[in-house]
């Protein structure tokens, strides 16, 4: 029987899976800061347009490589990253529809809710309905005119909407990751929700209920963007890490360095805005425990939670998102 020639793509995998995954986390994060951080802020105050284009497409390649290629090249699918296939999630809309149970009729119409929520306070402000791309979105207005950028903006929301309910939307789990999630985080949660009440009663007066949900509900798929990357890559490979060694056995010591290093990062890539930075932190920090573990591990519920910390943080609080690293080198 003649042998199978091993084709490239299968001569990297192999090698790659070889390769430590905390040391390819430790250059890949260090590339990402050093183009983030050093690179794109010193272009941007220089005025020098091609070294800024430069600087936005490697820090697009490496969270590519979070997203994608690293996972693929290990072997990993999206059931290992607490995320559905397409194809299980075509089953479980097959079943759903052919459902009498009255708890998934009260499903059906909680998301046509949410849905309605979203279109009735939010579309006259299509920028809103992503965060971070709805302002740079609005520097194309001068450019376009302010139809074509309602246009896009709603093209974006319902382009991200589409892919990442695809993947997103793992229900075989639920209910033990929502209960987990819910008691790791309580104690941060309770603590925003309380100066939240003390120090902005005005802000929580004049909002109404409904803004409030539609930007939750927004939330959730820009968390997943967020997510994939950085809890989806980073906490996934620190995990992987820690199995290899025979260092640290204890697994609830490797599930605390796995959760420092996630809250660690992902903290980073907020700064310098301090606040945020610090929430985003420690909120990273909890949810990487239920992460952490097969049983508990579903993105969907992850991004649940980081919506409702998004909705305080920001709805609330009322941090600027767009502080930038160029401060640092003026």
């Amino acid at each position: 029987m003649s042998q199978i020639k091993e084709t490239t793509m299968d001569k990297v995998s192999r090698r790659l899976s070889k390769f430590n995954p905390l040391l390819e986390l430790l250059i890949v994060e260090g590339i990402y800061i050093i183009f983030n951080w050093v690179w794109l802020p010193r272009a941007r105050i220089a005025g020098n347009v091609a070294s800024e284009i430069a600087g936005l497409i490697m820090v697009g390649v490496v969270l590519i490589w979070m997203s994608f290629i690293s996972h693929y090249f290990r072997g990993r699918n999206l059931d290992d990253l607490g995320c559905a296939t397409p194809i299980k999630y075509k089953l479980l809309l097959k079943k759903f529809r052919n459902s009498n149970n009255p708890r998934n009729v009260l499903l059906f119409f909680g998301i046509y809710l949410l849905i309605f929520i979203l279109f009735t306070t939010n579309i006259i402000d299509a920028t809103k309905l992503l965060p971070v791309l709805g302002p740079l979105n609005m520097n194309l207005v001068p450019l376009i005119g302010n139809f074509a950028v309602v246009i896009i903006s709603i093209i974006e929301y319902e382009v991200l909407l589409f892919f990442a309910t695809r993947i997103m939307l793992k229900l075989e789990n639920v209910k033990e990751s929502f209960s987990a999630n819910f008691v790791n985080t309580f104690p941060l949660l309770f603590v925003l929700i309380l100066v939240t009440l003390i120090e902005f009663p005005e802000r929580i007066e004049s909002v109404a209920l409904v803004d409030a949900m539609a930007y939750m509900f927004n939330y959730i798929f820009w968390a997943f963007v967020q997510q994939v990357p950085f809890m989806g890559y980073v906490n996934t490979q620190v995990r992987e890490g820690l199995e290899r060694q025979e260092l640290i056995t204890n697994h609830r010591a490797r599930k605390f360095i796995a959760a420092g290093i996630t809250g660690g990062i992902f903290a980073i890539v907020h700064f310098p805005a301090w606040t945020l930075s610090i929430i985003a932190g420690f909120m990273s920090f909890f949810l990487s425990f239920a992460y952490y573990e097969k049983e508990t591990r579903n993105m969907f519920m992850t991004c649940i939670f980081h919506a409702i910390f998004g909705l305080i943080v920001v709805f609330f609080f009322d941090i600027n998102m767009q502080t930038t690293y160029t401060a640092l080198f003026q």
